[in-house]
């Protein structure tokens, strides 16, 4: 027996003696985390995950978790600045995550495989994301966001599948990943925000004159917001479950691609009186449209029909978006011709 411990305590030693200065620390909920001192000037810490005894593992934390904003050892209080890598991967149990106002870094993997996580709520104050951070984290379906923070980017989030809403705080002003999220239905946005706003549960400038992106479950029918003139690149595009999209005569720019991966699309309708202009093809400015699939129609307002039918772009070549982001040999079977417009009823 005396020898069994003093193998364990041997391999404790080499254990922090590798992380330097390590220690692990029992939490007011009963939970033990593991921690490195980071910087010793600043008593600094980051929460880690410490192979102890081989290759056991100490028990990862279920149920809520907040993580400390300092941790006290050995008479010496340590601010939490970052959660490492993998910290907390592959904890089933864990189904929420408070994390305070002193993490600046939440590194590579750190929440990777919480497949029963379900709501993450981040702290005020800038903080930087690793990659992979909640991969595999299918069940998450709730963000609380800084309200302070000036950007968010929804690319960590790609395979929360259960995540069908987001709310946009007052300060963001950058927006990045949000058609990587698949299950969104809704974007809400919050009403003191000075860049964006929402409609419909669809994200627009504050002004609504440009329209950024519709969330890829929406389904059903849709109305652009009856003042948008501008629909940005891509933003109605994997919509896999909309059925009919209705734009405003205010609409007069659009990328001719913009459908793709709308499936079920059955109606476009244009209110406008001239067919915007939303394709180069073969050098040429154009009213073009890609045909999402074959049974898909463009409605018009009947005094329009003919001016849309003369004028709709159906030609094979190399078609473009407006300002060249991309670039595409087309054949004409794939392009939406006269015999796609019809009269709105």
């Amino acid at each position: 027996m005396k020898r069994f411990i003093l193998i364990a305590i041997a391999f404790l030693v080499a254990s922090f003696e590798a992380y330097s200065q390590s220690f692990s620390a029992r939490m007011g909920s009963g939970g033990q985390l593991s921690f490195h001192v980071t910087d010793t000037t600043r008593n600094e810490v980051e929460i880690v995950r410490i192979k102890v005894l081989g290759d056991l593992e100490p028990t990862l934390p279920s149920g809520d978790l907040m993580i400390p904003s300092s941790v006290n050892y050995k008479g010496t209080t340590y601010t939490v600045v970052s959660v490492g890598e993998s910290a907390f991967a592959d904890a089933d149990g864990l189904t929420s995550v408070s994390i305070p106002s002193s993490v600046r870094r939440i590194s590579d993997k750190a929440f990777s495989g919480c497949s029963h996580l379900t709501s993450v709520i981040f702290p005020s104050g800038a903080t930087s994301m690793g990659d992979h951070v909640f991969d595999k984290c299918i069940s998450l379906a709730y963000l609380s966001f800084g309200s302070d923070w000036p950007a968010i980017d929804f690319q960590p989030f790609a395979e929360a599948t259960s995540l069908k809403e987001v709310y946009i705080p007052a300060r963001v002003s950058r927006i990045s990943g949000l058609k990587q999220l698949a299950s969104l239905e809704k974007i809400d946005v919050d009403p003191n925000n000075r860049a964006f706003s929402s409609y419909d549960g669809i994200l627009y400038s504050k002004d609504g004159l440009t329209m950024f992106a519709c969330p890829r479950a929406k389904s059903g029918q849709v109305s652009v917001y009856s003042k948008t003139e501008k629909i940005l690149d891509g933003a109605f595009s994997n919509c896999a479950s909309l059925e009919g999209i209705l734009f405003p005569a205010s609409i007069h720019e659009f990328a001719y691609d913009d459908f793709m991966g709308c499936e079920h699309l059955k109606t476009i309708t244009l209110l406008s009186e001239v067919p915007p202009m939303t394709a180069k093809w073969n050098g040429a400015t154009v009213f073009a449209i890609e045909a999402p699939n074959q049974e898909c129609i463009l409605q018009v307002k009947k005094e329009h029909l003919n001016r849309y039918q003369v004028n709709i772009c159906a030609s094979e070549g190399t078609f473009e978006t407006l300002k060249g982001e991309r670039k595409a040999e087309i054949p004409a079977g794939k392009m939406m011709d006269r015999s796609f417009v019809k009269r709105t009823k």
